[in-house]
């Protein structure tokens, strides 16, 4: 795999992990989401970039 396509596969986890979290947590329907998209989610979440994004993002969100 060259870096484009692993870039480009990455770009597009986040863009879904991006849409499954807002959607579930606004509309509330995480709830009913598959176990497969559940483990997605956690995995995603496990990763450290993951993690560093999330916490600048509370820094800026609680910054305000």
């Amino acid at each position: 795999m060259t870096i484009e396509v692993w870039h480009t596969h990455q770009a597009r986890s986040m863009r879904v992990l991006w849409a499954l979290e807002e959607m579930g947590e606004n509309l509330k329907i995480d709830e009913r989401y598959k176990p497969k998209v559940r483990e997605f989610l956690s995995r995603m979440k496990e990763r450290p970039a993951f993690q560093k994004v999330a916490k600048i993002g509370e820094e800026f969100i609680f910054s305000k």
